[in-house]
């Protein structure tokens, strides 16, 4: 942090000079970027601003000429970026003009003219152009349109462009003459004495090997001694000083409270570190004064021993003391489920996941080292059913050293605040792991549910460090780009009513717009329901995102957990339960079955699992053309191995003798794959059990839905709409004092009104408007506080996973926008609640414009959007 600032020196802010990487990268994101990247950029633009005028910067300089030469950007885009910089001046900038900086006299031009017709001051603060030079002075003639002050740099010769840079000039005196001619020019053009800038351009210290510091220090004093031109300023740049340098803002000081001596009172500098009154390093101070003297600024006075700047600044570098590199510790682990998503067209993936228990640590152990040579990609789940198991970071780590490769670990929401979830992802990924899937994960139980983050909101946070940002605020991070991570997530297509088959599709949307790169489904065996996901992701226009269908082992003990109790996001329909228990199939099978023994019974059920794994897994593969096969219930790599030698003995065979194999119930009939007696699915079926991708979508019976409530629509409306209604009331009510008894009353109010209608808990962040008007917190709404869709683990009459007799609230938010064709609004993204605004109003926050809001994804092409 810098002292108070000097008063006499004009500081030209230089942040957001596209030069300086962060900020080309905020403003190329803006530009060129999705939803979240011209955020995310804009964001950062804005701070810059709001930051630099905080400092006390009297002009905030804009330089965009780095994206002439960016291929897809060049002068257009260029010309695009200096505008939206312009306007986040004028809005945010109270007064304080840019200073328009470019080599470019268009750009000049340009950037002048958006400023005056963009800002609603009829007396505006004087901008400043950057710049011209004694051979290209016709911006000057700008005057004439519009009042601006001026730059006028010093590295030509009058008559002899070629002549340009530190090396070319030769004597003080040419910059004294150059400025000389400038000044007349500006002068002549209108510009008042006090307008003209002088910037004779700082070179690099550590590159002064012909003297050009002690030149220019000599120019300077000169154009201030000259009284013709009394009046006008005199400006540097003042970072250059400092390049490849150490302890560089350290020298920046120093250069500056010389360069004053000589009389510099405008610096283009960072406004935030530099106030020209900043405590100097007298070292540095000396060695800077040396330099400009061109003799030993501690020799005897009148010894005129001479001194070699380059020397001096090489033996200053060298006494500066440089951290040693760091050692590499992280372990590099091969990555083929990596390589897998960048190929499409590669060999099927095989997924094996391993679901950790306290006492089966060294069996998945076992089973990752056993299969060290063979192509599974492990994924760690963490905490399923939401009990108290072993995480999975530690168990991934020691997964990947035994493996040699990259597993997946799963990082659940239940748990874990949002800070948590980020820690865990950045421990494991500077330990050598990239792959994290994001779930929102089973209720916990016997401890307090967590839920600050949804799957959505956890993919875009781990988006946002691959982006380089911070969560949520979308500024630039500190630690960069993680560039390498990869982002999985889960959906489950086995709903079956049309309001929760939306639910899910919707959140395949947000999911991927929120980053995630490939879903894995949850557990299943409807095989139309696999394919109606395949098919509405191609009408989506989202048919490249790799999909990997979960092939769950179905063993005797998990069918007998089944029957005693729900396990969340799992469907199995009965008749699949009659086939494995022996209950179901041809009469001679059936008789088969009863003349076993029990040892021979679980060698049937064990060959017949392996079977059906197989054959839904060539459906799924040669038939629908996923990507790969997530094998699960597996606890032994025997088993794994045995599925997929079965499936290598149906190569070659039509997977359509496949599909009729795995649907026979008993010689005569297929089996009934739906777990309900009415079934939704968005596309009609065809005879063959399988569904049409032709035609438009089913649209189900919305009779029974309930529609949202039009009274809470136009209550809203009335007082929400800006300048509408009683919006003037409601700011009234809301306005003044925080803690002022207007406010505690309308608190209160809002408390007992909101409470009474809607179960609210005052989060201070209210998304009724944009959630059909049903508030989301546990008490009316989610058990799990979720903002972007449901969750799988519903039952099949829609009753919550959590509260089974409460109706999903992701339902009845679906049924009301179905039943109102509002649903269009539910697939842009909510952020997560801002914690800090708990027990607040509401009102008040959104007024004044403290609630996050939600990000625009796009829509699906119409064709994939529910029927009207």
């Amino acid at each position: 942090m810098s002292s108070p600032a000097d008063p006499s020196l004009i500081r030209i802010a230089e942040s957001l000079h596209c030069h300086i990487p962060g900020v080309r990268t905020s403003a190329q994101r803006w530009l060129t970027g999705d939803g979240i990247d011209r955020l995310a950029g804009d964001r950062h633009l804005r701070k810059l601003v709001t930051e630099q005028v905080a400092s006390g910067a009297s002009f905030l300089d804009v330089n965009v000429d780095d994206f002439f030469t960016i291929e897809g950007i060049g002068h257009d885009g260029a010309q695009q970026v200096l505008a939206h910089i312009i306007e986040l001046i004028v809005l945010l900038g109270g007064g304080v003009p840019p200073c328009i900086d470019s080599s470019d006299p268009s750009m000049l031009e340009y950037g002048l003219r958006h400023y005056h017709d963009h800002t609603d001051d009829p007396n505006p603060r004087v901008p400043l152009v950057n710049s011209v030079t004694v051979n290209r002075l016709e911006a000057l003639q700008l005057r004439r349109e519009f009042p601006f002050a001026v730059v006028g740099m010093l590295l030509e010769k009058a008559g002899d462009e070629a002549a340009t840079g530190f090396t070319d000039i030769a004597d003080a005196d040419v910059y004294h003459e150059t400025a000389r001619q400038i000044f007349v020019a500006a002068r002549e053009a209108g510009i008042a004495a006090n307008e003209v800038y002088f910037d004779p351009t700082v070179g690099p210290l550590g590159a002064d090997m012909v003297g050009y510091t002690k030149r220019t220090f000599e120019g300077i004093r000169m154009i201030r001694e000259d009284d013709a031109m009394a009046g006008a300023h005199v400006v540097l740049g003042l970072s250059n000083c400092s390049d490849g340098l150490p302890r560089r803002l350290a020298i920046n000081r120093a250069y500056l409270r010389v360069a004053m001596e000589y009389g510099v009172d405008a610096a283009i500098c960072d406004v935030g570190q530099i106030s020209g009154a900043d405590l100097v390093d007298g070292r540095i101070l000396k060695l800077i004064r040396t330099i400009a003297t061109g003799t030993d600024a501690g020799a005897a006075a009148g010894s005129g021993a001479s001194v070699d700047a380059l020397t001096l600044l090489v033996d200053y570098a060298q006494s500066q003391r440089r951290a040693p590199a760091a050692p590499k510790r992280v372990q590099e682990f091969d990555d083929p489920f990596g390589r897998a998503l960048q190929d499409p067209q590669g060999d099927p993936v095989f997924i094996l996941e391993l679901a950790p228990s306290e006492g089966g640590l060294d069996q998945i152990l076992a089973v990752a080292e056993e299969a060290r040579d063979e192509d599974y990609v492990f994924t760690i789940t963490d905490t399923p059913g939401g009990q108290r198991t072993p995480g999975p970071d530690t168990l991934a780590l020691e997964i990947a050293r035994l493996s040699g490769r990259q597993p997946i670990v799963n990082l659940s929401c239940k748990s874990d605040d949002r800070n948590a979830l980020i820690r865990r992802a950045l421990a494991l990924y500077h330990q050598g792991l990239h792959h994290f899937f994001a779930v929102t994960g089973d209720y916990t139980t016997g401890g307090k549910p967590i839920f600050d983050l949804d799957a959505v909101n956890l993919a875009m946070a781990l988006d946002t460090l691959r982006r380089g940002l911070e969560f949520p605020d979308l500024l630039p991070r500190a630690g960069g780009a993680l560039e390498d991570l990869r982002i999985g997530s889960a959906v489950s297509p086995f709903k079956y009513s049309e309001a929760d088959t939306w639910g899910q599709y919707m959140k395949v949307w947000k999911k991927r717009g929120a980053g995630a790169d490939y879903l894995i489904t949850q557990l299943g065996y409807d095989v139309a329901k696999f394919q109606e996901l395949k098919l509405w992701m191609t009408r989506a226009g989202i048919q490249d995102m790799p999909v990997f269908p979960m092939v769950y082992f179905l063993t005797p003990q998990f069918l007998r957990v089944l029957n005693r109790v729900h396990v969340a996001g799992a469907v199995v329909p009965d008749e699949l339960k009659k086939k494995y228990q022996g209950k179901l199939g041809a009469r001679e099978e059936l008789r088969a079955l009863r003349k076993m023994n029990f040892s021979e019974l679980a060698e049937h059920q064990h060959r017949q699992a392996v079977r059906r794994a197989a054959l839904l897994s060539h459906i799924l593969l040669e038939g629908l053309s996923f990507r790969g096969i997530d094998l699960a219930g597996i606890t032994k790599l025997d088993d794994a191995r045995a599925v997929r030698d079965e499936l290598a003995s149906l190569s070659g065979r039509d997977w359509l003798e496949s599909w009729e194999e795995y649907r026979d119930a008993d010689g005569s009939r297929p089996m009934q794959m739906a777990p309900t007696a009415d079934p939704f699915y968005l596309f009609e079926h065809q005879d063959d059990g399988l569904l049409r991708s032709d035609g438009p979508l089913v649209r189900g019976d919305r009779s029974d839905y309930e529609p949202v409530d039009p009274q809470m629509q136009a209550l809203h409306a009335r007082y929400f709409e800006q300048g509408k209604g009683l919006n003037g009331a409601l700011r009234w009510m809301v306005g003044g004092d925080p803690e002022g008894r207007r406010q505690r009353w309308a608190t209160l109010f809002e408390q007992g009104t909101k409470s009474s209608k809607l179960g609210c808990e005052m989060c201070g962040d209210c998304r009724i408007p944009d959630l059909a008007y049903l508030c989301p917190e546990p008490t009316a709404g989610c058990a799990k506080r979720l903002l972007n869709g449901p969750c799988a683990g519903a039952d099949l009459q829609g009753g919550c996973e959590v509260i089974p007799e409460r109706r999903c609230y992701w339902g009845r938010v679906m049924e009301a926008t179905l039943a109102t064709d509002r649903v269009e609004a539910l697939f842009s993204l909510q952020p997560p609640k801002d914690p800090t605004l708990v027990h607040t109003s509401s009102w008040r926050n959104e007024i004044e414009g403290l609630c996050p809001q939600p990000l625009d994804l796009g829509l699906p092409p119409v064709e994939a959007m529910p029927p009207r």
